[in-house]
């Protein structure tokens, strides 16, 4: 039933006149889009495209596609029929009238892209294939796939943009009782061309990924040299998917999953699960998996120090931040357990000077883990070098009397045993830090 619409004035009178003795009017032709008027002409947007007659689950006609296929056409490359009460995209499948026979025998339905693709893998014995109408997979689609099957395989092109459409699938796998699984192409190909290469896709069905692994291996690809901001996206947007089941142990498993390739204590996600549950009006009414970071790290009086809890953040997110200039302030200034983190970093750095956040996390014990985790989910603000240094000025201000202290004690030790080099170098360091907190006035 492949037709092709011929390009032209010609073509398109030919058209109306053919329509005519159908009893189907210009007028019917433009309120169906399938004709618009120009200036004095009448054209189609389906002009010079190879048609595909589009048919409901029932094989009743009520749409077209056309797909353009010159080198030179610069057009979209698919133009269906508008939508209306009988063409409505978010609900059709293509082919699947005629494939829904083979998805009931086998059990289980590829669904890819376009016509072309559908028809190519009709072609190479996989009748049990359907395709979308040239735009997104929606939670009806599959709904009606899983009326037939129990098992989904997403055929998508290799390209990024093929990637990007399977991992919004995955995000509605859940709200279809349907097992849906990954089948993962070269960048290059997509199914019409692998096919016709004659490449064989049995390993690749055998190779099918499950859709939670495929989206923790897309966007947790590199997740542990991303910045802390990065990690805290990818965490999220993994968790926001886990929140959607409706069953509980299914949320633990695929936690636990994730756990495992993140990094991350299932403790720490679950209680992130929770916050996200709840919603961002809601109130804390969970209780809670055991002391904050900020509840760790207060000041005098019990007030939340959010100064620390930023400072030790950012040097999770980046433990490069922490050097010979600053690293025994910070051991000496930040509370407990922040500062006994940092002085285990201090140590491992001393051994391994390119040491990576991993690698480090992985020293932790179960509890500082827990500490970091929650450090990461807990603070969204990507802190640059230059903001770290202004917090670090702020600490230094908070805690001024007590450095001025401290100061004043080493300078009578060096002066006590003559050392003049380390007192000379106390009064230089001393000089530095007051010019660079309060300007050239003595402290008070």
């Amino acid at each position: 039933n492949l037709g092709y619409f011929p390009g032209g004035l010609a073509a398109v009178k030919r058209f109306t006149t053919d329509m005519a003795k159908e009893n189907i009017l210009v007028d019917d032709l433009l309120e169906a889009h399938i004709l618009s008027k120009g200036k004095n002409i009448l054209f189609s947007p389906f002009e010079e495209r190879i048609i595909f007659p589009i048919t409901d689950h029932l094989g009743r006609f009520c749409g077209f596609g056309g797909r353009i296929f010159k080198s030179n056409d610069t057009r979209p490359k698919y133009y269906n029929s508008h939508e209306n009460e009988h063409f409505a995209k978010g609900h059709l499948l293509f082919g699947l009238d005629k494939a829904k026979k083979d998805i009931q025998q086998t059990g289980a339905v590829f669904l890819v892209e376009g016509y072309t693709d559908c028809i190519m893998m009709a072609q190479y014995g996989y009748a049990n294939t359907v395709a979308t109408l040239g735009t997104a997979c929606t939670v009806d689609h599959l709904t009606a796939l899983s009326r037939y099957a129990q098992q989904l395989y997403v055929l998508y092109d290799g390209d990024n943009a093929g990637q990007q459409a399977i991992l919004r699938i995955g995000q509605l796998c859940w709200q279809a009782s349907i097992d849906l699984k990954v089948i993962r192409l070269a960048a290059t190909e997509d199914p019409a061309s692998f096919l016709t290469n004659n490449l064989s896709l049995e390993p690749y069905i055998a190779q099918a990924k499950d859709i939670f692994a495929f989206f923790i291996e897309t966007l947790g690809a590199d997740f542990g040299n991303q910045l802390l901001a990065g990690k805290l996206q990818v965490t999220r947007k993994i968790l926001e998917m886990i929140q959607k089941l409706d069953e509980p142990l299914k949320q633990d498993i695929l936690l636990q999953n994730a756990s495992k390739h993140l990094g991350i204590p299932f403790e720490s996600l679950k209680k992130e699960l929770r916050r996200i549950a709840r919603g961002p009006n809601q109130p804390k009414a969970l209780p809670s998996m055991g002391p904050t970071p900020l509840q760790l790290a207060k000041s005098d009086g019990g007030v939340i120090a959010t100064l620390e809890n930023k400072i030790f953040f950012s040097i999770m997110n980046n433990i490069q931040l922490i050097n010979k200039d600053n690293e025994e302030f910070l051991i000496t200034y930040l509370p407990h357990p922040l500062c006994d983190i940092l002085k285990k970093l201090q140590e491992e750095k001393k051994k391994v000077p390119t040491l990576g956040f991993i690698q480090f996390f992985e020293m932790l014990d179960q509890n500082d883990q827990q500490l970091v985790s929650r450090t990461i989910l807990e603070n969204q603000e990507d802190i640059r070098e230059s903001l770290f240094d202004q917090l670090l000025t702020q600490l230094q201000k908070k805690h001024w009397k007590l450095i001025v202290n401290n100061i004043r004690i080493k300078l009578e030790a060096a002066k006590k045993i003559g050392n003049d080099a380390e007192f000379a170098s106390l009064v230089r360091n001393f000089t530095d830090l007051q010019k660079k907190i309060i300007g050239n006035r003595l402290p008070e």
